[in-house]
């Protein structure tokens, strides 16, 4: 295995053996940047370099929705063209502060609205697993990055699944903690309610390792989490017998036949061997979750992107007459038009009286129900297990965040991680906690990860190979 190939953990312990030097490392993977054009970078961080810490040496790529200071950030977008942050993303300064290397910002779909890169303004970006097909959005560019080996790790945002479709779609391990558990400063959010910080990483130790960097308080950031979590990485290897649910009704009902036929063998080859008891579930409330979170989405972004005028920063239509057509023509030509698309759904949704009672409250009402949905089943099963996406990449017929949205919608931490391949493309399967548990969500997906061991059923495309 080649350096750009390697874990953050394999890194990590390369180096301690003296197998190799960090700036080695940094070296492989912009190597492999110049070597292999997905279209995963927007942009490189010129002043990349490893440093001392606990991730010293492993090269990280942010998501162009994460500030950086002195380098551009668009969020993908035309009406950010230009803007420089005078200040760093929490999240930023916390990898560089544990000796990360950040080696640049990834493309992603206008302000991570579509799950399709096919709507990225900024460039298409590939699947490194087979070139003409999509990695999945809205980080795709993130999980192109780490699977095309020219990052060892990602972060970006998860508004419904956007970090742990394209980690399905390109065999990665995506995750996603409980709400708050990272703190968003600094990260350019449409739908604040819903958004979590993900990670990308190729191992569920990878993530673990990340997490205990990045999680804590930040008094920058009111919605973040106090207190600190334990020491994740040692927690994760030790076994724990669990209440799995599985709901075979729904998967067959909205996943197509290959996908749930490898989830069905998946749970009854492992489910014993790591001693979990299967408990079969319902999840009629599905569909309710997935129109709650679109309407609260257009709803929040209509709100949040009223602040881009081209008064500030980022970009301005030349030549207006007044004010008036100064804002409306920079957000005119600014947006893209799915963008303008959601902006006029949410504008319709709260713009009238009958409509905000009508759409936005009943969205409320049934998130408050998923909500509670959901804390009924904590009280059957101890995670529940699901298909990441629906379909494989590109199929495109079902929507690919039908079983990832409803945990953005209760905050909950999730982990997407690859369970097999299914006509040469990865399929993920996905486990989702209580708020709060993110150590029994990463010492059930190692577990299984071990078990599936899907390094060694690749066939040569993807992750660095």
């Amino acid at each position: 295995m080649t350096i750009a190939g390697m874990s953050v953990v394999e890194i990590l312990e390369g180096q301690q053996r003296g197998e190799f030097t960090p700036e080695e490392v940094l070296r492989a993977h912009l190597d492999r940047i110049e070597g292999e054009d997905v279209g995963a970078f927007l942009r490189l961080c010129p002043a990349a370099s490893p440093g001392p810490g606990p991730l010293q040496g492993v090269p990280v790529a942010l998501g162009d929705e994460v500030c950086t200071e002195g380098v551009e950030t668009t969020a993908g977008s035309r009406i950010l063209a230009g803007f420089v942050p005078p200040y760093q993303a929490t999240l930023a300064a916390k990898l560089q502060g544990a000796g990360a290397a950040v080696v640049g910002k990834t493309n992603l779909t206008e302000f991570g609205m579509s799950f399709d890169m096919e709507d990225a303004l900024c460039g298409r970006t590939q699947n490194p697993w087979r070139s003409g097909t999509t990695p999945g959005g809205a980080a795709g560019g993130a999980a192109a990055a780490v699977a095309a080996g020219q990052a060892a790790a990602a972060v970006a945002a998860d508004t419904g699944g956007d970090v742990r479709i394209p980690a399905s779609y390109c065999g990665l391990v995506g995750f996603t903690p409980t709400y708050g558990r990272i703190s968003r400063y600094g990260v350019i959010q449409h739908a604040p309610s819903l958004t979590q910080v993900g990670l990308l990483a190729r191992k569920v130790r990878d993530i673990a390792l990340l997490l205990q960097v990045l999680a804590g308080e930040d008094p920058q950031d009111h919605t973040s989490l106090p207190g600190t979590l334990p020491d994740l990485l040692a927690e994760v290897g030790e076994p724990q017998p669990l209440r799995i649910g599985i709901a075979p009704g729904a998967y067959k009902s909205w996943a197509e036949g290959e996908v749930y036929q490898t989830l069905e063998r998946l749970w009854q080859e492992t489910a014993a061997q790591l001693g979990w008891q299967l408990v079969e579930v319902d999840l009629p409330w599905l569909d309710l979750a997935q129109i709650a979170r679109r309407l609260i989405a257009a709803a929040e972004s209509s709100s949040t992107l009223g602040r881009y005028d081209g008064v500030r920063y980022g970009y301005r239509a030349k030549d207006a007459q007044d004010m008036r057509e100064l804002f409306s023509r920079t957000r005119a030509e600014g947006f893209g038009q799915v963008v303008k698309g959601e902006i006029l759904l949410g504008t319709y949704i709260l713009g009238d009286k009958d409509h905000y009672e009508a759409y936005y409250l009943q969205a409320l009402r049934a998130r408050k129900l998923v909500y509670k949905s959901w804390q009924g089943l904590w009280q059957e099963v101890d995670l529940l297990l699901t298909p990441t996406t629906p379909e494989l990449a590109g199929r495109g017929k079902t929507p690919p965040e039908i079983f990832t949205g409803p945990s953005n919608l209760a905050g909950l931490p999730a982990i997407s991680l690859p369970c097999g391949l299914v006509d040469g493309l990865p399929v993920g399967v996905q486990l989702i906690a209580p708020a709060g548990e993110e150590g029994r969500l990463l010492r059930a997906a190692d577990a299984l990860e071990k078990m599936i061991d899907f390094a060694s059923s690749r066939n040569g495309g993807g992750q660095g190979a």
